[in-house]
């Protein structure tokens, strides 16, 4: 599932604006809900049990960390909150337990560095 989180970074072009202060914040906000909207579809399609839920959850924030640094994030180029909405309204049948869910076109390029 982290693969589809870090595809939300991989295109970014670094087109100059001022930096905002709340991006790694927001960045990380980001991650967390994907990785709770990807655990929850895991867990209503049974790719996870309940049991597994929170490790599950712990294993994808800690695997978009280990990929992607939030901190490193100085822009917000897109709309998270839509990109979260977006993500949310995709239905868990659509949840693959490799890739997880499918990336809206609203959560591309959402943050730049």
């Amino acid at each position: 599932m982290k693969l589809g989180f870090v595809l939300i970074f991989a295109a970014l072009a670094s087109c100059s604006s001022d930096d905002d202060p709340q991006a790694p914040k927001r960045c990380d906000e980001l991650a967390q809900s994907f990785c709770e909207i990807n655990t929850t579809c895991a867990l209503a399609t049974s790719a996870i049990t309940e049991e597994k839920r929170e490790e599950s959850l712990s294993t994808c924030v800690s695997a978009i960390k280990q990929s992607f640094d939030c901190a490193t994030v100085s822009k917000i180029k897109g709309d998270p909150d839509a990109c979260i909405a977006d993500l949310s309204d995709i239905p868990c049948d659509d949840f693959d337990a490799t890739a997880g869910l499918p990336i809206p076109a609203s959560c591309h390029g959402v943050f730049a560095r």
